[in-house]
């Protein structure tokens, strides 16, 4: 398989399952590099039976597993065992994410493998990392979401502050980005003479930061007055129903507010709404007027406003549901979603990775593998790299 990308050359050995694992060798492979999948024939990859699927493929599978070859194999038997590490002697990166402790039972983990290919970049994804009284424990995105600070922090929109989870896997997608760009930045250590190492990703650490980034106020400025608050911009925003759809308003900017006044026509009350101060101090008066807001919407369509409060300097965006994300004009006018048929699947509409390469162009998207489909291939390439060893 031709690869083009900036990470063409550079093989991957995969030995994930699930999401984070396997999204993170998918990036790579996204990017050009050349990643073979190892699966087990009586257990292949959980995420191939999630949800919408055709066959063995599911939407989330391909996601994360598309332009990759996939290689059947026990690394409970020896025979199987062998070639996998006869892969890992040759390839640049190892990705796995399995419990700590497994991948030594297996004779896979790091100091074996680097001990015969000393320039090996390894990549572990587990959920409280490879040390700590948590590190054997099992860990899905949900928990992950609990003990990150997530649930927590979305409970707050909620009256009795009952924790709420963000309706998708937000933890595995973010940790699968990390795993990534571990990788990455140790190619780039690599070529600057450092050798191989290896990258230890914690799922409870990826969460905490991630909260960390804007969310955690004063547990980050120890020192900052208590009445500021932690939450730096999830404040003064609105979800507003027009007479055919939903739009979201911005309201933390003074001029945003004034200009939502405008085109809705709200009479201000007679206390000075106009800046953010005087709304945080008065939020009755600004839960009026935001009343206001919402039911002249509803008389209102989502284009006609939307035109009118984007060019009076609102900030507002339609709310759009994942399936009308690829008609959106401006993802059309970048060429965001690729169609292509896929010998198992069928049709399939996708978007490309993020980030265009001006000088390495990525290749369009290509097809994720059925189970075992390239074992045969691959074992050739072993033999014959052997035999030339």
């Amino acid at each position: 398989m031709t690869s083009t990308g900036p990470l063409a050359g550079i093989t991957v050995l995969d030995l994930t399952t699930s999401l984070s694992g396997p999204l993170a060798s998918g990036i790579l492979a996204d990017l050009g590099a050349s990643v073979v999948k190892v699966e087990r024939p009586a257990a292949p990859d959980r995420a191939r039976t999630v949800g919408t699927r055709v066959g063995d493929i599911s939407a989330m599978f391909h996601m994360a597993n598309r332009g990759k070859r996939s290689i059947a194999l026990d690394l409970q038997d020896p025979t199987d065992r062998e070639v996998a590490v006869r892969l890992a002697r040759t390839v640049d990166v190892v990705v796995e994410n399995f419990r700590p402790g497994v991948t030594e039972r297996l004779g896979m983990d790091y100091p074996t493998l680097s001990a015969l290919n000393d320039g090996l970049v390894y990549v572990s994804i587990n959920g409280f990392g490879s040390t700590g009284p948590y590190s054997r424990r099992p860990a899905f995105d949900s928990l992950l979401q609990a003990y990150g600070g997530i649930a927590a922090l979305q409970g707050r929109a909620a009256a009795d502050g009952t924790p709420e989870l963000i309706n998708h896997a937000v933890v595995d997608k973010v940790a699968g980005l990390i795993g990534a760009q571990g990788a990455l930045a140790a190619l780039l250590a690599r070529e600057r003479g450092a050798g191989g190492q290896h990258i230890d990703v914690s799922m409870l650490e990826v969460a905490a930061w991630f909260v960390y980034l804007d969310a955690a106020g004063s547990s980050t400025l120890l020192d900052a007055p208590r009445d500021l608050g932690d939450d730096a911009t999830t404040g003064k925003r609105i979800a507003v129903q027009f007479s055919d759809g939903w739009g979201m308003l911005s309201l933390g900017h003074d001029a945003s507010f004034a200009a939502t006044c405008g085109v809705f026509q709200v009479d201000l009350p007679l206390t000075d709404l106009t800046t953010t101060a005087e709304r945080d101090a008065h939020p009755e008066e600004y839960e009026a007027v935001l009343d206001v807001i919402r039911r002249k919407a509803e008389r209102m369509t989502r284009a006609d406003a939307g035109g009118q409060l984007l060019a009076a300097g609102a900030m507002f965006a339609e709310v759009l549901d994942p399936a009308e994300i690829p008609g959106n004009e401006q993802v059309v006018a970048r060429d965001f979603f690729v169609e292509s048929q896929h010998p198992v699947a069928g049709r399939i509409r996708e978007p490309r990775l993020p980030g265009a390469f001006s000088k390495t162009p990525t290749a369009p998207p290509r097809p994720s593998p059925s189970l075992g489909e390239h074992t045969r291939a691959v074992k050739s390439e072993v033999q014959v790299e052997s035999a030339h060893a």
